[in-house]
């Protein structure tokens, strides 16, 4: 694959960064509303993205050689900004990857959101990589796989011409160790189509 800049983002907040929406209940949907609850913050994942757009890719691509391709990639809630960037800003990135995203946020909010902005008017020439790991026996860590199993199908449900997608399950990863393939995998898929289009 050709030369890349990879820019990471650390924040402060990463609950009020890296969600879509403002949400008071945990991962087993019971409401936290608690005077020190994590979640008081969530919801700024919009406000996140406009950051990325406004500030941060204009500065990179001002002070560095930059080619108009770009990926965005994220892991866990960094997942769902992902494929938050993709359903709600799509030309902002090319390529989006998203590892083991948390679909399990506000009972399952970008999962619903998919099911109606994915179509083919607005994805177009767009590439993405989504992956799950064995997030653990128990029916918790099930929901995991089942999430991304549901967002696989609407993907194929709605036969969008312009959007290569692969999705992959690896089942001896943790959700820590997951990133490690993941991403390695996510380049290549992602490479191997920009290669063949000679961009």
């Amino acid at each position: 694959m050709p030369g890349m800049i990879i820019v990471g983002i650390p924040n402060t907040n990463r609950v009020r960064d890296l969600t879509p929406s403002h949400s008071i209940f945990d991962f087993y949907e019971k409401p936290d509303t608690s005077s020190n609850s994590r979640l008081k913050a969530s919801g700024g994942g919009n406000s996140f993205l406009q950051f990325i757009g406004s500030e941060l890719i204009p500065y990179v691509d001002l002070h560095y050689k930059t080619q108009a391709f770009k990926i965005f990639a994220g892991h866990s809630f960094g997942g769902i900004t992902t494929i938050n960037c993709l359903l709600t800003q799509p030309d902002m990135f090319d390529a989006y990857i998203a590892i083991s995203p948390s679909f399990w946020w506000d009972r399952r909010y970008l999962l619903n959101l998919a099911d109606k902005k994915l179509t083919g008017d607005r994805i177009i020439n767009k590439m993405i990589f989504y992956s799950d790991a064995d997030e653990g026996s128990s029916e918790d860590g099930a929901a995991f796989h089942t999430d991304l199993l549901r967002f696989d199908a609407i993907i194929n449900q709605k036969k969008i011409a312009g959007l290569a997608h692969k999705y992959v399950h690896y089942p001896e990863e943790t959700h820590m160790t997951e990133p490690i393939k993941a991403y390695y995998d996510a380049l290549r898929f992602i490479f191997n189509l920009y290669l063949k289009k000679g961009q």
